[in-house]
């Protein structure tokens, strides 16, 4: 059966592109902004690295858990 212009499984395709690129750009954003703005996070807070690190730690395990 061929893929037609406006078939489901087109669809179903060019939505779990979209979706992967959406979570793929925001999820390297947070990186990113989290390391560019460590240093002045540290600073309001007065948190020490170590401190900082353990809050990062627990962000990983439970906002990016499926």
């Amino acid at each position: 059966m061929p893929i037609t212009a406006n078939s489901p499984t087109r669809s179903i395709g060019v939505l779990a592109l979209i979706f992967t690129a959406c979570n793929a750009t925001t999820h390297g954003f947070s990186i990113f902004l989290y390391s560019a703005l460590l240093p002045e996070i540290r600073q309001v807070f007065e948190l020490s690295y170590s401190q900082a690190a353990f809050i990062a730690a627990l962000l990983q395990l439970f906002v990016s858990a499926p």
